[in-house]
């Protein structure tokens, strides 16, 4: 199959996953799930980047494979996009230094079919021989449909950082099973690599994808909410060391736009730890409130707000100025609400002590 070939089927794959995700109801989409490439497949391929199946013709030092879902096991983000949590990467021997990198396919109204852009990568890592390795990583991925732009869809590749290690890949397939690129994916292809060359290799990667909240009901979004801030809890969120992670025990876990993992009190300030959960940088606004609520008589009042930008998939802290009655309070209980655009207002209620 020629790259023009698998181009081609890896687009109609796109759309075939937006139509699919398309026909979930509301809060099907919502769930926390898994895909990928069945692992249970053996990791076969014994050639590295300098080879490119079936033929083999010369390659390169560097490579990423990315799925093109031809035998059902695609890494598509599921609709409406999210984060990527954990990936996990089943190799052969020789192995090496990889990382998993978000490709993205973008299906235009006027244009056609645009393949393949750079929108993120985890951290290097050198996965076991003969083994499956998993990975902590935190890679937002975007599932999208504009009437005016098309449609965007990004995939988890994986890419090979080194001459000598085999493609964690299984294979030879009847099937084109991958778009191969020659060298690497990186972060100067923002504008688009249209050297892809179909290959019959299956990458053999599976990852853990906790989904955006939007289009769920208010009462779904309620109960997100309340696994979300319950699962930070447990985990003990440290902005130096842990990002928010929706967490379903018993349900369904989504994220909203941003999501807050808790706040302190220094003198006249609190500090919050936010999340950006988006493909593009969380530009939005927190604010403080106190009282207000069904039970209550009082309305409620505002004790402090603050712009932020936090960058796509990035962890920040935001300072938020307090207002002088609020200062006197030893123990202050808020509800913070984060809202950004392109993506669902996050609330949760703190517990700010001095």
């Amino acid at each position: 199959m020629t790259g023009r070939e698998a181009r081609l089927a890896l687009a109609a794959a796109v759309c075939a996953c937006i139509a699919g995700a398309l026909s979930i109801p509301g809060g099907a989409g919502a769930q926390s799930t898994s895909y990928g490439a069945n692992l249970s497949k053996t990791a076969n391929a014994s050639f590295g980047c300098q080879f490119i199946p079936p033929f083999g013709f010369p390659g390169a030092n560097t490579c990423t494979y990315v799925g093109t879902s031809a035998t059902g096991e695609s890494t598509a983000t599921p609709f409406p996009g999210g984060i990527v949590t954990r990936a996990r990467v089943k190799t052969s021997q020789p192995t090496g230094p990889m990382r998993f990198t978000v490709v993205r396919a973008i299906s235009g109204v006027t244009a056609g079919f645009a393949c393949c852009f750079y929108a993120g990568q985890s951290q290097v890592f050198t996965p076991q021989a003969n083994a499956t390795t998993a990975v902590n990583v935190r890679l937002p991925v975007v599932n999208e449909i504009n009437p005016t732009s098309g449609q965007t869809v990004d995939y988890i590749g994986i890419s090979v950082l080194n001459p000598n290690t085999a493609i964690p890949a299984n294979g030879p397939q009847e099937l084109n099973g991958s778009l191969g690129f020659y060298p690497h994916i990186g972060p100067a292809d923002t504008e688009g690599r249209i050297d892809g060359n179909g290959t019959d290799a299956q990458p053999l990667v599976n990852v853990d994808f906790t989904p955006l909240c939007g289009g769920l009901t208010r009462a779904q979004r309620a109960t997100n909410a309340k696994l979300v801030r319950r699962a930070e809890r447990e985990r003990k969120f440290a902005i130096e060391s842990q990002v928010p992670t929706a967490h379903a025990s018993g349900g369904a876990g989504c994220l909203n736009g941003v999501s807050i993992g808790g706040g302190s009190r220094q003198g006249s300030k609190a500090i919050l730890a936010l999340a950006c959960n988006l493909s593009q940088a969380c530009s939005g606004q927190v604010s403080l409130t106190t009282g207000g609520g069904k039970a209550r008589a009082t309305k409620a009042k505002t004790v402090g707000k603050r712009a932020f930008t936090i960058a796509a998939g990035g962890i920040g802290e935001v300072v938020v100025k307090l207002k002088k009655k609020a200062r006197r309070r030893k123990k202050l209980k808020v509800t913070a609400t984060a809202t950004v655009a392109g993506g669902p207002t996050e609330s949760t209620k703190l517990k700010l002590k001095r």
